[in-house]
């Protein structure tokens, strides 16, 4: 993002970058697994991948298609099930109809609609993996910062997330598994990865609850004051 704003001009001595944030103090005390699962009604054995936020933005597909293609791809294996968590309804709507034509049940995906901020965290909690499957276009190429993958990292779930350079801002293979925009086996491999190695997965979502406590909002807005503290005068 900063780069792309010096190619716009912006001199840099006026710029300050920062991108969004979380509040820790909502994922404290979070219930456990079990609960969690009870609360949205999840009665499954299989991996639980998540998608909690709107489904579109600005108009624009998030990759919530290229999630229900994958459950698709995957649904003979009855290894994965898909939570996907937001609006607004009408959206909710169109993805649920793509489901059905894609041949994915009840028993494969569940739609929980648009919820409470309150109760975004236990919606992350009751999954196994969360998933970020944005599209490779300039909105999330080069603009976007998305609030999900803070709150998914304080979650301390496994990530899978498109592999894009906004994402690559915060997050590695350190701390993320990642794969390719827009391409649904790719991101059935990569799921099938996080199965294969749990341990692994495990690591790298310990990785990114560790990294996101310096992505709290008080701290965004102390690195704005330093930087702002710091400038010459003119």
């Amino acid at each position: 993002m900063r780069d792309q704003l010096l190619k716009w001009g912006v001199k840099k001595s006026k710029l300050i970058v920062e991108g969004d944030a979380v509040d820790l103090d909502r994922f404290q005390n979070l219930p456990s697994q079990a609960k969690a699962r009870a609360k949205w009604n999840l009665k499954t054995d299989r991996l639980v991948v998540g998608y909690v936020g709107r489904l579109t933005t600005l108009g624009q597909e998030k990759g919530v298609a290229t999630l229900l293609q994958g459950l698709a791809l995957a649904k003979g294996g009855k290894k994965f099930f898909g939570l996907i968590v937001g609006g607004p309804e009408e959206d909710k709507k169109k993805y649920e109809k793509m489901a059905v034509k894609l041949g994915l049940t009840e028993d494969d995906v569940s739609f929980a609609g648009e919820i409470q901020a309150a109760d975004v965290p236990s919606s992350l909690t009751a999954c196994d993996v969360l998933a970020m499957p944005f599209p490779d276009t300039p909105h999330y190429r080069t603009h976007m910062s998305p609030l999900k993958m803070f709150e998914y990292m304080a979650a301390d779930r496994p990530l899978l997330t498109t592999d894009l350079p906004t994402v690559r801002d915060v997050l590695d293979e350190k701390t993320a598994v990642f794969c390719a925009p827009g391409d649904a086996k790719d991101f059935v491999r990569a799921l099938e990865w996080i199965a294969a190695h749990p341990e692994d997965a495990t690591k790298r979502a310990a990785a990114a609850a560790a990294l996101v406590k310096r992505h709290t909002w008080t701290q965004r807005m102390e690195r704005i004051l330093d930087g702002v503290r710091s400038k010459p005068s003119a």
